[in-house]
């Protein structure tokens, strides 16, 4: 009987060693790859205001800037991480969405980035005027995109309603992981401050 054990036991070693031969590294690099996640919350050490950016003009008006965070919860550095704008939904229909576009890097005229292992880093994805009212989404801070004005393509008029924003996050060997952002926006008598206010209740969801 210990002989016929002997033999499972050395069949079951070897089947084993086998497995882990074939799927070990495999394993191994998945479990220590980096793994990307966007969130609509400021982290602690950056503080609350770091995902609403306000700056202020005369007469109570200004630029809002709506911030998402990217983070590397993964065992390994992220390279050429990138944030891709998808689509739009506003309360009025548009007439055209936005064209596909990565999403700049907050207070970087960069569009890719590496993140370390536990690194977070903003990214902006939308811009509020409420001097000519409008919105800016997908904006690149360092280009003239950023300047759009009433009539530019990437500008919308300011509307009471819902917004969602299907947004895209991925690296180097990393596949990309799809979000949906979406903020309530009650334009009429708000000032910027409380618009700031607002765009700070935006919700992230993974779909």
């Amino acid at each position: 009987m210990s002989e016929v054990w002997a033999a499972w036991a050395s069949a079951g070693a070897t089947f084993l060693a086998v497995v882990v031969a074939l799927f070990g590294p495999a394993w191994d690099r998945r479990r220590r790859s980096p793994r990307l996640r966007l969130t609509a919350e400021a982290p602690e050490r950056l503080g609350p205001n770091s995902t609403v950016v306000f700056v202020p003009a005369p007469a109570g008006d200004g630029r809002i800037w709506l911030r998402l965070m990217v983070s590397n919860e993964g065992m390994s550095t992220a390279e050429a991480v990138r944030v891709l704008l998808l689509s739009v939904r506003t309360p009025a229909p548009l007439e055209h969405q936005p064209p596909l576009r990565e999403l700049k890097w907050g207070d970087i005229p960069s569009e890719t980035m590496t993140l370390a292992p536990g690194e977070i880093r903003p990214v902006d994805l939308i811009r509020l005027e409420t001097t000519s009212p409008g919105m800016v989404a997908g904006f690149m801070c360092h280009s003239p995109s950023d300047e759009a004005h009433p009539g530019h393509r990437l500008w919308w008029p300011l509307l009471s309603g819902g917004y969602q924003f299907e947004l895209s996050v991925s690296a180097k060997d990393v596949p990309a992981r799809r979000y949906v952002a979406t903020c309530d926006l009650h334009v009429e008598g708000s000032t910027a401050q409380q618009l700031a206010s607002q765009l700070r209740k935006a919700s992230l969801s993974s779909s």
